[in-house]
C-alpha cells in the first residue's frame, strides 16, 4: 500500500510535466466525463463481493456459483450500455460543453476513446475481483495492483521520450494497463475458484435482490461523484483548465488517501459480513472499532504531517505550483479522512442489507455539495469555495450515518463511539498540532528540515494513536501480534 502510494503520487509530477499544465488539464477534463460512471463498477464490485461473502459465511457453495453467474451477466448488459452512452452523449458533451482549445480537441477526442475502452475493460473485471476480495487472497491483489502501478510508471517515463502526441500516448499506455488487469484477475480467479465458471440459473430472486442492492448503493457513489468529478467538470466550466489542474492535483492526493483507506477496509470487509451471516456480534464489534481506529490513524499520521508541511512537499514533488494547489491538498486531506471514517459503518450495513432509508438519509445530505458549489461558483466566489460544500456535508452525513446504525443495529452504542473514536481522536489532532508548532521553533524552514519534521510528526501521531487513541485490550492484541511476527 504505501510502495503503491508513493508511486502513484510520483507519477502525479511525471505525468504533469511531461504533459504540461495545459494538456494535464484536458485529460483529467476527459477522465471525468468517463469516471463519472466510475461509481456504477465501485457499486457492483461491493454489491458483488458482499454477495460472496453472505454466501461463503453461511457456506452455501451453489449459491455461490449462481451469484458468480447472475452477476456476470448484469456487468456485461451493463458495460455495452455504457459503450453506447459514452460514444453518444459523453462524445457530444465534450464538443459542446467542455472549454477545450481547438488545437487540442482532436487529441482530446482520441483519448475519450482510449479512456472508454480502458474504463469497459476495468468494469469487466469486476466479477473476477470481487471473488479474489472475497476469499481474502490479498497476495493476488496486491501482485496484481503493483504490477498495474509499474505498467503506469513505465507509461510516465516514457512520455518523455514518445514522438508521437503525448496525449494520445499517455491514454494508449492506461489502456494497456487496464487490459492486463483485467487479464489478470480473469485468468486468477478462473485457475482458484470453481465458481467462477457460468452456469445456468434461474435466480430470479437473487437477481432481483443483487439489483435493488446495488441501485440503493448506486444512490451513494452518484453523491461521491459529484463531489469530485462532479466539481472538476464545475470549475473547468467556470475557470478551464488551469485550475482543474490544481484541483485534480488535490484529487491525485484524495486518490491516494482512498486507496489507502480501501486498501485497509479490504482487509475488514470480507471479514466483518462473514461475522454477521454467522451472527457472531461480539467478534463484528471488535472488528468494528479496531476498523474505525486503524483507518483513522492510518491516514492521520499520513495526513497531519502533509498537511503542516504540503509546501515543502509540493515542491519536492512538483517543483513549480500555484497557491491554488496548495491550498486545495492542504484541504483535500481534511475532506478524505473525514470521508474514509464512514467506511466501517458502511460495511455493517451492507451487511445487514438496509439500504433503502440508509441511502436516502445519508447520500441526500452528500450530493448537496454538487447544487451548493454551483451556487458558490454562480455567485462568483472563487474556486476554494467548492471545499466548503465538500467539508461541510461530509460532516453532516458521517451524524446522519451513526444514527442509521443505531437504528439497524443494535450492538452499536453511540456513546461508546463518541467516547472511543471521536474523542480520543480530537485529543491526538490537538497533541501533534502543539507538538508541530513546538518542532517549528525548534528547526528553521528548509527542506532537510521539513524532512525531519515530517518524519518526528509521522512517529509521535502513530505512538499517540498507540496510546491515547487505542485501549488497553486494543493494545494488548498489537503487541502479541508484534511479538508474535518477531519470534
Amino acid at each position: 500500500m504505501l510502495v503503491l502510494t508513493f508511486l502513484n503520487l510520483y507519477m502525479v509530477r511525471l505525468v504533469l510535466h511531461a504533459l504540461g499544465e495545459e494538456d494535464y488539464g484536458i485529460f483529467n477534463s476527459i477522465a471525468g466525463v468517463i469516471t463519472s460512471s466510475s461509481f456504477l463498477a465501485t457499486v457492483f464490485a461491493m454489491s458483488i463481493q458482499r454477495f460472496y461473502s453472505i454466501s461463503m459465511g453461511n457456506r452455501n457453495l451453489v449459491e455461490l456459483q449462481q451469484t458468480f453467474s447472475i452477476s456476470l451477466k448484469i456487468i456485461i448488459v451493463i458495460a455495452l450500455t455504457l459503450l453506447i452512452l459514452f460514444e453518444s452523449c459523453g462524445l457530444w458533451f465534450i464538443h459542446n460543453k467542455l472549454i477545450i482549445p481547438p488545437d487540442r480537441l482532436e487529441s482530446a477526442t482520441i483519448v475519450f476513446h482510449l479512456s472508454l475502452i480502458a474504463f469497459i475493460f476495468s468494469f469487466l473485471q469486476i466479477p473476477y475481483s470481487a471473488a479474489i476480495f472475497a476469499h481474502e487472497n490479498m497476495d493476488a491483489f496486491a501482485i496484481i495492483s503493483t504490477i498495474e502501478c509499474v505498467l503506469k510508471l513505465i507509461t510516465s517515463l516514457l512520455l518523455f521520450y514518445c514522438s508521437i502526441d503525448r496525449l494520445v500516448f499517455y491514454g494508449s499506455g492506461l489502456l494497456f494497463t487496464a487490459l492486463f488487469s483485467f487479464t489478470s484477475y480473469l485468468l486468477y480467479a478462473k485457475k482458484n475458484y470453481s465458481e467462477c465458471s457460468y452456469i445456468k440459473t434461474k435466480r430470479k430472486d437473487l437477481l432481483v435482490n443483487i439489483l435493488s442492492f446495488s441501485g440503493w448503493a448506486m444512490y451513494g457513489s452518484i453523491a461521491s461523484v459529484c463531489m469530485t468529478q462532479g466539481n472538476t467538470i464545475l470549475l473547468n466550466m467556470y475557470f478551464g483548465p488551469l485550475i482543474v489542474a490544481s484541483f485534480s492535483i488535490a484529487l491525485q492526493i484524495n486518490n491516494a488517501f482512498n486507496t489507502l483507506a480501501n486498501n485497509i477496509v479490504m482487509a475488514f470487509r470480507p471479514a466483518m459480513i462473514k461475522l454477521y451471516a454467522e451472527k457472531d456480534y461480539k467478534q463484528l464489534n471488535s472488528f468494528f472499532n479496531f476498523g474505525n481506529k486503524f483507518i483513522l490513524y492510518s491516514l492521520l499520521s499520513v495526513g497531519c504531517p502533509l498537511i503542516f508541511k504540503m509546501d515543502i512537499i509540493l515542491k519536492l514533488w512538483l517543483g513549480d505550483y500555484s497557491q491554488n494547489t496548495l491550498l486545495f491538498a492542504r484541504l483535500i486531506i481534511i475532506f478524505a479522512i473525514l470521508l474514509a471514517m464512514n467506511n466501517p459503518i458502511t460495511i455493517i450495513i451492507h451487511a445487514i442489507g438496509k439500504m433503502k432509508y440508509y441511502s436516502l438519509s445519508v447520500e441526500s445530505i452528500t450530493i448537496l455539495s454538487l447544487p451548493l458549489s454551483w451556487i458558490f461558483l454562480k455567485l462568483g466566489k472563487p474556486a476554494p469555495y467548492v471545499f466548503t460544500s465538500l467539508i461541510g456535508s461530509i460532516i453532516l452525513a458521517h451524524i446522519v450515518r451513526i444514527i442509521c446504525l443505531k437504528r439497524y443495529y443494535q450492538g452499536f452504542h453511540i456513546y461508546s463511539y463518541i467516547k472511543e473514536i471521536i474523542i480520543r481522536s480530537l485529543i491526538v489532532v490537538l497533541l501533534i498540532c502543539f507538538i508541530f508548532s513546538q518542532l517549528n521553533r525548534l528547526f528553521t524552514s528548509n527542506t532537510f528540515n521539513s524532512i525531519i519534521v515530517l518524519c518526528v510528526c509521522f512517529v509521535f501521531t502513530l505512538t499517540l494513536g498507540y496510546f491515547i487513541g487505542l485501549n488497553s485490550t486494543e493494545r494488548k492484541m498489537i503487541k502479541k501480534l508484534i511479538l508474535s511476527k518477531v519470534k
